[in-house]
């Protein structure tokens, strides 16, 4: 979010790659239905985000906004995107990422990218099947394995613990 900024100048609601790139502006914030200059974290709970504005709203004391966003889906199995888990996790020297159960992922192969807390790709990686991942050297904390499929689409993203 920024604070100021967008068609009304109050601020703006986007979206953005953790590695900088696809970046699309959701909302305007505009004074009386949205409020103006969003502040502190956002909420996510099932399609929608929700947020505080510093002002606007009817009496200009701010406002609590929700942005719902859409997803496209299907229930056709034949396209539907493949499932992924990481064992163990928490990680303490090293973890896979698979398919569901711990079989492996079909398809022909995969894109796996994992992401620190800052954003930043700390290690990416293409396989088929299922891939291990060293963990003895890296910092400890969380970190997010992004898969993308062969055409680059994103499969899912997970979080994983490293000890």
């Amino acid at each position: 979010m920024t604070t100021q900024g967008g068609q009304f100048g109050y601020g703006v609601l986007f979206k953005i790659r953790p590695d900088g790139t696809d970046f699309s502006k959701l909302m305007d914030f505009s004074k009386t239905l949205t409020g103006t200059n969003p502040m502190g974290s956002l909420l996510r709970i099932g399609n929608s985000l929700f947020g505080m504005t510093y002002s606007g709203g009817t009496s200009d004391l701010g406002t609590i906004f929700k942005y719902q966003y859409s997803t496209i889906g299907t229930n056709d199995p034949s396209i539907q995107k493949p499932q992924f888990e990481i064992y163990p996790n928490p990680a303490n020297g090293a973890f896979t990422v698979a398919g569901g159960n711990g079989s492996q992922l079909s398809g022909s192969s995969y894109q796996v990218s994992v992401i620190n807390v800052f954003g930043q790709t700390h290690e990416a990686k293409s396989f088929s099947g299922s891939i291990s991942f060293q963990t003895s050297t890296w910092a400890k904390g969380i970190y997010f394995v992004e898969l993308k499929d062969e055409n680059g689409i994103r499969v899912g993203t997970k979080k994983v613990v490293v000890d």
